[in-house]
């Protein structure tokens, strides 16, 4: 606009300088063909002509400028197309890294339970076996235990039940004649009146009390007719073998404690009778049997103050 501006008034002035055109048109510098030009009048003219082809090149420098201006906004509009594009993709990429590394921790915690349910299984099992082996060996030991129990049983039986013994203490308890006998005897007992299972009760009872007084000799007579009773026999003949052991008369002691340890290896005389028993063995210089009742009892009721005095002895 300025340009434009410029050059009216360039002409303008040019104008005012010109002489007035002749009435033939000489000096008309608007003719298409003009003549009889002044010098001024051409020199204006050569301007003009510049001036229009200025403001040619000007207009289609314009539309030049406008032409790239729809050009930048096409590619503007391209671009912010392109733009929210890649917006989109960025945001979606970016879910997806978060639900990626959602899914790896996930992932990386199951795995840590895995493993802590894996070590846990492992230390379980651990424990397992360890129990396995102490059952093992406690299984081993009950075993030896039993075994050296059923060991001196036999060598009771074998060394130290004589036909004599037999038949003064225990005749009853030895063959299979007698015992059936003893069967006989006691079938037809159990047909009598409940007077005589009171006084059965009241034997025992005052059996007890001449125990505890030590009148022994009036004692062992009321236990050897409850032993013939079949009266509790299994602690009977345990009393019977105290008295004896008390005496000094081993062999005896032994031959009731065998006897009672027979018929029954679960009263609560058991440790008594295992620490008196291997005491009459080594009174009467049986030292390998009075060191296998010794270790019987330790191992079979080892928390009793039987079994402390076992340990002491053994030690001798």
């Amino acid at each position: 606009m300025l340009n434009k501006l410029l050059i009216t008034i360039f002409l303008l002035f040019s104008c005012l300088e010109a002489r007035e055109v002749s009435a033939f048109g000489a000096g008309d510098i608007s003719s298409p063909t003009p003549y009889g030009l002044t010098s001024a009048e051409k020199h204006i003219l050569k301007n003009k002509n510049k001036l229009e082809s200025f403001d040619t090149n000007v207009k289609g420098v314009k539309n030049s400028i406008e032409m790239v201006s729809e050009r930048i906004d096409g590619l503007e509009s391209i671009i912010d197309g392109d733009s929210k594009k890649l917006h989109d993709t960025v945001i979606h990429l970016n879910k997806l890294i978060k639900q990626y590394n959602l899914d790896i921790e996930k992932i990386t915690t199951s795995n840590d339970n895995i493993k802590l349910v894996i070590e846990k299984l492992v230390e379980d099992q651990s424990i397992i076996i360890q129990n396995q082996e102490s059952l093992k060996q406690d299984f081993l030991i009950l075993k030896k235990s039993h075994d050296n129990l059923t060991k001196l049983t036999n060598n009771i039986n074998s060394t130290y039940i004589s036909q004599k013994e037999l038949k003064s203490n225990m005749s009853q308890f030895v063959t299979k004649k007698e015992f059936d006998k003893l069967i006989s005897l006691l079938d037809k007992k159990s047909k009598t009146s409940s007077k005589v299972s009171k006084s059965k009760k009241q034997m025992m009872t005052e059996a007890k009390k001449l125990y505890d007084k030590q009148y022994f000799t009036k004692a062992i007579p009321i236990y050897e007719e409850l032993v013939r009773l079949n009266y509790k026999p299994a602690e009977s003949n345990y009393m019977l073998g105290q008295m004896w052991f008390v005496r000094e008369e081993y062999k005896k002691a032994i031959s009731y404690f065998k006897t009672s340890g027979m018929l029954y290896d679960k009263g609560w005389w058991m440790p008594n009778l295992l620490l008196n028993s291997a005491i009459s063995f080594e009174k009467i210089g049986d030292i390998d049997n009075a060191a296998s009742f010794y270790s019987s009892l330790i191992d079979v009721y080892p928390e009793t103050k039987q079994a402390k005095i076992a340990q002491k002895n053994i030690l001798k």
